[in-house]
């Protein structure tokens, strides 16, 4: 049975709408939403790699630096838009399912892309696995539209020396650095 056009934009805005409930949910066969069916899948959450970990976004990047490997990343095109997913609270697949919908793109395009980049933030230890966070924020309504390009980090190690002389003195408690309220990863 084919799915027309109507069908499929309805599947996937109800899709949508399931997955930021944190639940999954996938189309059986080719019919409308009334037969999506639940199927049992485990969601993968991140937190932000601290305290070795910070982050500041710049509305187009994200620059993370990790204190003990003593390298800094530049997260720009939609991998900005993940890390801020993740670190809203977000699970990997519902943050898939919602840039797929937000960029207009098959998930079976978008999913690899995205993957693959989560894995090499947690490769860098900037985002470690979490259990389910007790508050999630909602999903993003305000964010401009552009194409969608996949994730990039680049990875910058010139500075690697002078962070790991520990520069550091005369700290209190509350150790260095120090997160400005509102930031990023104060999110977390």
């Amino acid at each position: 049975m084919a799915v027309n056009g109507a069908h499929a934009a309805e599947g996937q805005a109800a899709l949508h709408l399931l997955s930021t409930r944190n639940q999954s949910f996938r189309l059986i066969g080719a019919r409308s939403p009334a037969w999506l069916c639940p199927i049992v899948m485990s969601e993968t959450f991140f937190r932000l790699g601290k305290p070795d970990v910070s982050a500041e976004d710049f509305k187009t990047e994200i620059l993370a630096i990790n204190l003990k490997s003593g390298c800094y990343h530049s997260l720009r095109a939609s991998g900005a838009q993940v890390w801020r997913l993740l670190m809203d609270g977000h699970s990997v697949e519902a943050s898939i399912s919602w840039l797929a919908s937000f960029y207009g793109i098959d998930v079976a395009i978008l999913e690899p892309d995205i993957r693959a980049f989560v894995a090499e933030l947690e490769a860098h230890h900037l985002i470690l696995a979490d259990s389910a966070p007790a508050v999630i924020s909602t999903l993003p309504s305000d964010v401009s539209r552009e194409p969608y390009s996949k994730p990039v980090m680049e990875t910058y190690a010139d500075l690697q020396d002078l962070l790991l002389l520990d520069p550091i003195h005369e700290v209190d408690a509350t150790g260095w650095p120090q997160e400005r309220p509102n930031s990023p990863s104060s999110r977390t």
